[in-house]
């Protein structure tokens, strides 16, 4: 599963699972080295149609959490 994600995607994973809570898109933004925050939204919209993330409500910019599915996979890779 994370094997077919683009690098970035697999950066901004590990960005969400290291956080102590949920972060913002600017947080992500500024992590990454975005000038845009459009990146940084086509990326989790990415992510969320995957199952990696939960869906957020529009203009949630603060409720950015990984999906049990998005820990599974990040929990087998460091496994492995």
């Amino acid at each position: 599963m994370l094997e077919d994600l683009k690098p970035k995607q697999q950066e901004m994973l590990e960005i969400i699972r290291k956080a102590d809570g949920p972060v913002t898109t600017t947080e992500l933004q500024q992590r990454m080295g975005y000038r845009a925050g459009t990146s940084v939204r086509w990326h989790l919209e990415a992510l969320e149609r995957a199952g990696l993330l939960k869906p957020r409500p529009k203009n949630a910019h603060r409720m950015i959490r990984l999906s049990e599915a998005g820990r599974a996979a990040l929990a087998a890779k460091e496994a492995a």
